[in-house]
């Protein structure tokens, strides 16, 4: 039997969500919703009318109107149950593909904490460099920015870089092959992924998280969104109590005083994502749940 019982959404129209909606009560299949942002709360122009309608649009009636939702976060789960209360839903969080580090080597570099992100969040960006250009290290430590997206954001960051003290140890990389990526991370003294607090940053749980904790290097964030539901400060992440520059430059002060806790807290931090985001253990509970739907 090869009829199609079941469509898989990854989409911010809500129109495609429509779509599939009307084709399943046709051909009789069910629609589940990949829900992994909270869309009303991106900041948008005020030219951006269609936008703002679509967003609202989305995540207030796409919910109700898919007959299960995969959300990636206990905020997105706790709107859906004042959205479309009843809905089936199945917690799906970052999912992490180990193998892509199994012939990746650590090699002798120079001391550096890692960005990797899309130049337009350069407000995180901005917060980042600031938090850097605190710290006082005995011996040069860099922050290496991999920023990709629009080539006026990557201007904007390479501006706000250039007229830092601390610039002459701030590089910038872009299009890098994923071994060269996946190298960088590997060697990376920490990783950077601070989380705001603001709505958008509560729902959402960027995927780049677990590829960090793929690492086995610390990860340091702030104690908001998700990472408040699987980590705990000094034991598996180095979390900053608030998005605060001060506060983040202290765990990032804390890397380089204590180099062997901190790496210590790193390896505690992979055994969490090898257990809990490893995408090959997601495979038979994914299964079980659509079953329950037939």
């Amino acid at each position: 039997d090869n009829q199609l019982e079941f469509a898989i959404l990854s989409t911010r129209k809500f129109t495609s969500v429509l779509y599939y909606v009307i084709l399943s009560k046709v051909f009789g299949f069910k629609v589940i919703l990949n829900y992994v942002e909270y869309y009303s709360a991106f900041k948008k122009s005020t030219f951006q009318f269609r936008r703002r309608i679509n967003d609202k649009l989305f995540d207030y009636f796409a919910p109700r109107i898919a007959n299960a939702v995969f959300p990636i976060s206990e905020f997105l789960i706790q709107h859906i149950s004042k959205v479309a209360p009843g809905r089936k839903y199945f917690k799906i969080p970052v999912l992490t593909d180990f193998e892509k580090y199994k012939n990746i080597n650590i090699s002798p570099t120079e001391p550096y904490f890692l960005f990797c992100g899309d130049a337009g969040y350069k407000e995180i960006i901005f917060f980042i460099i600031d938090s850097f250009s605190l710290l006082k290290p005995t011996t040069p430590y860099y922050l290496y920015l991999i920023v990709n997206g629009k080539a006026e954001d990557v201007q904007q960051v390479k501006k706000y870089a250039n007229i830092q003290q601390s610039r002459e140890t701030i590089k910038m990389f872009s299009n890098l092959s994923e071994d060269k990526l996946y190298s960088l991370y590997k060697n990376a003294r920490a990783l950077l992924i601070p989380l705001r607090p603001t709505l958008q940053d509560a729902a959402r749980f960027p995927h780049k998280t677990g590829e960090y904790l793929g690492s086995g290097n610390p990860v340091i964030s702030t104690n908001y969104g998700e990472m408040k539901f699987y980590f705990k400060d000094m034991e598996n992440m180095l979390l900053a109590d608030e998005y605060e520059v001060k506060l983040f430059a202290k765990k990032m002060q804390f890397v380089i005083d204590h180099p062997e806790d901190a790496k210590a807290i790193g390896v505690r931090g992979k055994e969490i994502a090898a257990e809990l985001f490893d995408f090959k253990k997601m495979g038979t509970p994914i299964s079980k749940f659509l079953e329950s739907l037939s």
